[in-house]
């Protein structure tokens, strides 16, 4: 677990009341204390420092003081500094919503005019013959070293919708982790719930062309569900609204409904697989976590 560690001081008669709301709106974990005659502003989890430190440095700049409410407005607007500011805070989730954006126009684009851009990210390769196409063994592709089919399908998406409904839950979900496990834990916890649905898929449904981030999505809920459940005092907490909204729409996928209602045909497996891999990743790093408070 993370510790609390001093980023910044001030004078003892400055009002960091425009500070502190400003933090807690960015859901930045934070406290001040007074110590030898100064202020001092201590976070929580390493990560969140650069960004800290950049909106520090914009407010000296325009002076610092309760009046000034444009900092609150810079804070949650969607201006280049508060983008730059939302990467540096969570990098990878930051770069996962891109690449599914990107692999939005990747997919259309593979459907529509190079079918063999679209198969060399899927799941299984594509081959396109004068009758069609026709699919080919994935274990095959991935014998002869084509690892990455394990994961390019996470970011294919086949509509707008499909896009912005995943990225959205990402930003959500994947910022709350990553600002508690750091940036490398969470590439790996990436790597597991994108590469379990998939294979989930695969094994499930058998040679198709299926894609998207839902999976991933399901991963993090999964991960985050266990997380407030184990360990109910963290700052690693979703309504619990949310987690029933998503679990109902893992079984109303399940029941066929949302493929009626949408026309699309939504990868339950993955779904599924995502789930599980989260829960079970969930599992193992709160148990890690209990261990080494237990230990202090």
């Amino acid at each position: 677990m993370s510790a609390w560690f001093a980023c910044a001081q001030f004078p003892l008669d400055l009002d960091l009341t425009i500070v502190d709301q400003v933090l807690t709106e960015q859901n930045i974990m934070h406290r001040f204390t007074e110590e030898q005659g100064h202020q001092l502003l201590w976070l929580l989890h390493p990560n969140d420092r650069p960004a800290v430190v950049s909106l520090l440095d914009q407010w000296r700049q325009n002076g610092l003081s309760s009046q000034n409410a444009d900092f609150a407005r810079q804070g949650v607007g969607l201006s280049l500094d508060a983008l730059w500011l939302a990467f540096i805070a969570a990098p990878a989730t930051c770069i996962v919503v891109l690449l599914g954006i990107i692999g939005y126009f990747f997919t259309s684009y593979g459907l529509n005019q190079n079918f063999h851009l679209l198969s060399a990210a899927n799941f299984f390769p594509i081959q396109v013959t004068a009758e069609g196409f026709r699919f080919e063994s994935a274990q095959a592709a991935l014998v002869s070293g084509q690892f990455w089919r394990l994961i390019t399908p996470t970011f294919l998406h086949f509509g707008v919708l499909h896009i912005v409904f995943n990225a959205l839950w990402v930003w959500v979900f994947g910022r709350k982790i990553e600002r508690v496990l750091g940036t490398s834990a969470f590439i790996i916890l990436f790597v597991w719930i994108a590469t379990v649905p998939n294979i989930t898929q695969a094994l499930w449904y058998g040679p198709n062309v299926f894609g998207g981030l839902s999976g991933v999505v399901y991963g993090l809920l999964g991960f985050i569900a266990v997380w407030q459940w184990r360990l109910p005092d963290s700052i690693l907490q979703i309504p619990k609204s949310v987690i029933v909204f998503m679990v109902i729409s893992l079984a109303l996928g399940f029941a066929g409904v949302v493929d009626l209602l949408a026309n699309v045909s939504v990868a339950n497996g993955a779904h599924l697989g995502g789930l599980l891999s989260g829960i079970v990743a969930g599992l193992f790093v709160t148990q890690k976590v209990l261990a080494n408070t237990k230990n202090r």
